[in-house]
């Protein structure tokens, strides 16, 4: 995995972390907009980082 991926991934995944989820309030479950989008960057990078660890073997 190159280093640029890695800290691409570090990032988003540093991002999820500091969002504690809001949980559930009336009946609907609440998460900030910043967490979401950081898990969506990780969801976003899963293609390069199968490709990435693919080549390793």
């Amino acid at each position: 995995m190159s280093r640029e991926l890695a800290h691409r991934v570090q990032n988003a995944f540093d991002r999820c972390k500091t969002f504690p989820e809001a949980g559930v309030h009336n009946g609907l479950f609440q998460v900030r907009g910043e967490a979401y989008m950081a898990l969506i960057e990780l969801r976003n990078l899963c293609p390069e980082i199968v490709l990435a660890l693919r080549d390793r073997e």
